[in-house]
């Protein structure tokens, strides 16, 4: 067996080094997991796609290791994760709903955690997170004059404090999207104002972001508001929290431009 493939290998649950947190590959190969970690139920009240779930604490310290687990349409799935022994851990996920499309173009729905998590040597310890809705209170004018600052303020009730870590410097982080007409879920065609974030609480965060109104805007602008979960920027499937939520049939917030 080459280096490459012994570092790999010895690797708690196939973890790839990726920038300052780590991104979960393949499973690794049955005989060459160690025996020694957990048997991971995650449930949802309602159908899901895939849950991403972050682990930290331990020996990981407070970099997130992250990993996608297909769900397939189901509200449960149990995955075996090997991890190192000792603790506590502390195990985080975030789900989307199932017949949504790929994950990057979707946006998570619930969340939830648990913590204190042990593991003895040679042991599986069995640990299960029942994930909930979180809930989004957005504060925005509903009429600004040209030329004002307008500050738009979101806060989130997230269950899993999925929020804690989204940004790359490992804080709570999102963005304001606006544009003169209505647009999909995290377009690219309307600006992005990124936003900053505070956890105020355990589950609690309050986000905010600012833009003028010009001149040139139109009479009405449309906004939707997102908020970033665990490893997005090393996440080859990131899931953020997207509201108002064109995919779930909501209508975009509107400003009215005097």
């Amino acid at each position: 067996m080459s280096y490459l493939r012994t570092l790999v290998a010895t690797l708690p649950f196939g973890i790839v080094l990726a920038g300052c947190q780590f991104l979960l590959a393949a499973e690794a190969d049955p005989s060459e997991q160690s025996g020694t970690g957990i048997e991971l139920t995650l449930s949802a009240p309602e159908p899901t796609a895939d849950f991403k779930v972050g682990i930290d604490g331990g020996i990981y310290g407070s970099q997130p290791r992250v990993r996608m687990v297909r769900a397939d349409g189901s509200t449960s799935v149990t995955v075996n994760l090997d991890l190192p022994e000792g603790g506590p851990y502390r195990i985080r996920a975030v789900a989307r709903r199932a017949g949504e499309g790929s994950a990057r173009e979707t946006a998570g729905w619930a969340s939830g955690k648990t913590t204190g998590v042990m593991v003895e040597e040679g042991t599986t310890s069995e640990v299960s997170v029942e994930l909930e809705p979180y809930s989004v209170s957005i504060s925005a004018p509903i009429q600004v004059t040209r030329g004002q600052i307008v500050t738009v303020r979101w806060s989130y009730n997230d269950p899993g404090d999925v929020l804690e870590d989204g940004n790359r410097f490992g804080e709570p982080g999102g963005a304001l999207r606006i544009r003169n007409l209505p647009f999909p879920d995290g377009s690219t065609d309307a600006n992005r104002i990124e936003a900053s974030g505070e956890r105020v609480g355990e589950g609690e965060y309050e986000m905010s972001a600012t833009f003028t109104a010009n001149p040139s805007d139109p009479e009405t602008v449309y906004l939707q508001v997102e908020a970033l979960t665990f490893g997005t920027f090393v996440d080859t499937a990131p899931i953020h929290l997207v509201d108002p939520s064109r995919r779930r049939g909501e209508e975009l917030r509107t400003i009215s431009v005097n």
